[in-house]
């Protein structure tokens, strides 16, 4: 029987010890500042509370998540990650980096996969590539910490509900966040590919070469991204006051005209003065509204009557 240890080896094969150190060493201290954070619970006082007293505790409950976006803000800035094996398996090791960091290597890796090829990425001021690498590092540590946000959200304004509301809150919130992500990440794979794919198609009979700044490029991303994951939101938003009884089905039906102009309008606010653009996401929005009148005709009034507000940790 084979008794030897496994060995730590980077793709040639060598032992690699170090950067499994490193790994570990990134893993223990991301645990020590989630355990500093939450070592204490912050439990809601029973008592009747001032409106300073929920400033602090809402203080309380935001500030440690804005540490932890603060922590892997700084991580994906200042630390590159390497690919290694240990006993087979695929791993990163984190490095110091300032400059071929974590985020800048995302920022390739969003660039090869929403530009066409002929277009050329460039830099217009000193310190727009650093400027880029934030925002980056930015976005990350916000999905990263979005959990953690989350929950804060509901311990601070779960016990101001009733136990109806508490129920459909409780379901709606991870389909919530499925949502979300499902948009961001059509916006990225489908929507700003073909929208640069189009655009910049106008270009070649003018004989011009293509760029795009590296600024410009993280803000289109973005922009879309928060867009299309807040609009996949709609048809939830649309069932869940039905659902409480604000609404009904049959009154989105008879605002139906009133709808199409607001989205027109919404989607010449939201994205550049483009027919292209503003088409893609009117029609999405669109899309995304009649879903949510037929899922509504689906959906019933919740019943039961208001129970007193509980407390929870």
């Amino acid at each position: 029987m084979d008794t030897t240890v496994p060995s730590a080896t980077d793709v040639n094969g060598s032992a690699d010890w170090p950067s499994l150190g490193a790994l570990l060493a990134l893993l223990g201290l991301t645990v020590l500042v989630y355990v500093l954070l939450y070592r204490r619970r912050i439990l809601p006082n029973r008592a009747p509370m001032g409106f300073l007293d929920h400033l602090r505790e809402l203080g309380a409950r935001f500030g440690r998540v804005g540490l932890l976006f603060l922590y892997w803000t700084v991580v994906f800035t200042a630390v590159r990650f390497d690919r290694f094996t240990f006993a087979g398996v695929p791993l990163a090791a984190p490095a110091w980096d300032l400059f071929d960091n974590a985020a800048a290597r995302i920022y390739l890796l969003l660039a090869r996969t929403s530009l066409p090829p002929d277009v050329h990425i460039i830099v217009t001021r000193p310190t727009e590539a650093v400027a880029a690498q934030l925002e980056i590092s930015c976005i990350v540590g916000f999905l990263l910490v979005f959990p953690a946000l989350a929950y804060e959200a509901w311990a601070f304004f779960s016990p101001a509900l009733d136990d109806r509301e508490r129920r459909v809150l409780a379901r709606a919130l991870p389909v919530a966040g499925v949502l979300f992500v499902a948009g961001a990440v059509f916006a990225y794979l489908y929507v700003v590919p073909v929208l640069f794919r189009v655009l910049y198609a106008f270009a070649t009979p003018l004989g011009a070469t293509a760029f795009l700044s590296a600024g410009a490029l993280v803000g289109t991303l973005a922009t879309f991204a928060v867009l299309f994951g807040f609009a996949f939101e709609l048809p939830l938003v649309m069932v869940l006051l039905v659902r409480v009884g604000v609404a009904q089905p049959a009154m989105y039906l008879r605002r139906w005209r009133h709808v199409t102009v607001a989205i027109f309008v919404v989607a010449a606010l939201v994205t550049d003065p483009t027919v292209v653009s503003q088409a893609i996401v009117a029609a999405m929005l669109l899309g995304l509204y009649w879903s949510g009148v037929g899922l509504s005709f689906l959906a019933r009034p919740v019943r039961g009557e208001r129970s007193a507000p509980a407390s929870v940790a």
